[in-house]
């Protein structure tokens, strides 16, 4: 998977090992989760993508309904370890290997 950046130049941008499940992917930024939270409507997205697109929009991008920040929970525990368990390729891999490492 080829990492993105998230919205107003937030610090997360990941490189994958692999391929990521695609129901473990964030339908606003299109790479996995990071901190995610679940909407009243069953969604689930990045913390920081629903909290920068629920700034100018006031619906789900997925179902259309109705929703605001307050009403987004943090994700269940599971999802957390499952993504926990993915695997994040090293920035300075090619450094590292030029070395020998």
């Amino acid at each position: 998977m080829i990492a993105k950046c998230h919205p107003n130049d937030s610090a997360h941008l990941y490189d994958y090992e692999g391929t990521v499940d695609d129901d473990l992917i964030c339908h606003l930024c299109f790479q996995p989760f990071v901190n995610p939270v679940d909407t009243k409507c069953g969604c689930t997205y990045c913390s920081v993508c629903c909290q920068n697109y629920l700034k100018r929009f006031k619906y789900c991008p997925i179902d259309n309904s109705k929703l605001e920040w307050k009403q987004c929970s943090k994700a269940s525990p599971a999802l957390r370890k499952i993504l926990d368990k993915l695997l994040v390729v090293c920035p300075n891999l090619d450094y590292c290997e030029g070395l020998g490492f």
